[in-house]
């Protein structure tokens, strides 16, 4: 009978030494396989990206202004001073008994930028009682294109006054 347990245990701890292998590799392969998952799931990695957008410049030019009508007057002098091709200041005298005097004034603006502008408004440094307003502009002014605006000053009874107004571009937008 002993050599019945001996042959009998020799077996049992055979089977059990290879199920022992085994299930180690087994166990050891899950835990390295579940660490790799834990890993790979909390890694990750900080991109900074650093860029400039730039959609054009906007660079639109006075070329010329003229008087395209006023009210009655008893005299005018209209004068537009030019630094080469580009108007910088423009003058105007006016002697008259009309209250509120009004003058239309027909400026015409080159878009020398890469983007399609539009005409948005004015922004004035006027004096009290003066409106400057828009009459007619473009919806949109296109790249290297010439446009007519024009703008109708109305004031009422002054004796000196000067003001600054300047025509506000922006991008067109469709």
């Amino acid at each position: 009978m002993a050599a019945f347990f001996k042959k009998h245990r020799f077996k049992k701890k055979n089977k059990s030494g290879k199920l022992l292998r085994v299930g180690t590799i087994s166990i050891v392969l899950i835990v390295a396989l579940g660490t790799l998952g834990a890993g790979y799931a909390s890694w990750s990695q900080q991109f900074d990206i650093f860029s400039t957008i730039s959609t054009g410049n906007l660079n639109v030019e006075i070329k010329d202004v003229f008087l395209d009508s006023s009210d009655t007057h008893q005299s005018i002098s209209f004068t537009a001073h030019k630094d080469g091709e580009i108007v910088d200041e423009v003058n105007m005298n006016v002697v008259t008994a009309v209250n509120p005097f009004g003058a239309v004034l027909v400026f015409t603006v080159q878009n020398n930028g890469t983007i399609p502008v539009t005409c948005t408004g004015i922004d004035q440094n006027a004096a009290a009682g003066l409106e400057v307003e828009i009459v007619e502009s473009p919806p949109v002014i296109d790249v290297e294109e010439t446009a007519a605006i024009k703008v109708r000053l109305t004031k009422g009874y002054s004796s000196d006054f000067q003001f600054s107004a300047f025509l506000r571009f922006e991008q067109a937008v469709n």
